[in-house]
């Protein structure tokens, strides 16, 4: 690989890098506005994360492409990339591709984190309206194996957001 193609990586991997830092804010954004019940701000982190997330794909869909061009090569994996890159370049390529790892992991912390916020808020809302209705005794249901699930109120069996 030719170094004008390794610095053309590299831009990529420092916008995907900010990409992935800006995602990080949305996420943290989304939870004070699930905490704040601010279902406008929401739907306009929804927006933001839509936009994010396509900004992100296409980043990955042009770091491959610039990586096929420049070394004439199949590649979908980025991991192998810091191999691939001329060695004065190679430990540069490492901490950014060490960086975007780092990034992921939280992402998906943040992302299971408000998962679970959202979960629980649905569970207590169930139980609070189960309550109101006169429902508070939860009926045991099954699945489609007839095997005993864990019991639910029959209140809100669906969960839309």
């Amino acid at each position: 690989m030719d170094t004008n193609t390794a610095y053309r990586l590299e831009q990529l991997f420092l916008k995907k890098i900010v990409s992935y830092q800006n995602l990080i804010e949305c996420l943290r954004d989304e939870r004070e506005a699930l905490i704040q019940i601010d279902l406008d701000r929401l739907w306009e982190i929804s927006g933001d994360k839509e936009v994010l997330l396509d900004r992100i794909g296409s980043l990955r869909e042009e770091i491959i492409a610039t990586l096929r061009q420049g070394t004439g090569l199949q590649y979908s994996e980025l991991s192998g990339i810091p191999a691939l890159v001329p060695l004065e370049l190679r430990e540069k390529f490492r901490r950014l591709y060490r960086t975007l790892a780092t990034l992921r992991k939280e992402i998906e912390v943040l992302r299971k984190q408000n998962m679970a916020f959202i979960n629980d808020s649905l569970h207590f809302l169930d139980h609070m309206i189960s309550i109101i209705m006169g429902e508070s005794e939860t009926k045991i249901t099954y699945n489609h194996r007839r095997e005993l699930t864990k019991p639910c109120s029959p209140v809100l069996m669906y969960k839309e957001a």
